[in-house]
């Protein structure tokens, strides 16, 4: 699939970059599936991001 002349992602590929198992079912047309792969976070960056704001949470507190 080219698009400009550059390949564009798999459905299954988009996938695995947001984090989703290999085995996650996709339902839905390629545009649908490239939709909602883009709307979506990866777990694993949500994690790092809210126990860096936890942390930072403890620090101020530990200032009072």
């Amino acid at each position: 699939m080219l698009a400009n002349g550059k390949r564009r992602l798999k459905a299954r590929e988009m996938l695995r970059l947001q984090g989703f198992p290999d085995d996650y079912q996709i339902v839905g047309s390629y545009q649908t599936m490239g939709k909602l792969t883009g709307n979506s976070l990866a777990i694993s960056c949500v994690a790092a991001v809210v126990n860096s704001v936890i942390e930072s949470l403890a620090v101020l507190r530990d200032q009072f």
